[in-house]
């Protein structure tokens, strides 16, 4: 049917993207972790779960570019991280505007 047809082309196109995503899970408790995600670009979206007593929580930290492939992430207490960093297409650095403060 119709409406099979669109799910099954939708969840083609959302597992053949994959190559703009990267998950993981540290395997061990800390408060700085340094990730390669070889995405070539700094232009990224993280997303951070913690583990507090077995359960997993949305988290935000701060977040260190080091370059087009590396983040480094700091979290406030020592605690395993899942991750989720995704690349953002279709950014283009020329037709970004620039914060003026004065």
């Amino acid at each position: 049917d119709a409406l099979d047809s669109i799910v099954q082309e939708i969840d083609r196109y959302k597992f053949a993207n994959h190559s703009t995503t990267r998950v993981g899970e540290t395997p061990t408790a800390g408060k700085e972790f340094t990730i390669s995600h070889n995405l070539q670009t700094v232009y990224v979206d993280v997303k951070i779960q913690r583990e507090e007593s077995g359960n997993w929580y949305h988290d935000i930290a701060p977040i260190h570019f080091i370059d087009d492939n590396t983040i480094k992430i700091e979290m406030s207490e020592s605690c395993k991280i899942r991750y989720m960093i995704t690349a953002v297409e279709g950014f283009d650095v020329d037709q970004s505007t620039e914060l003026v403060i004065a």
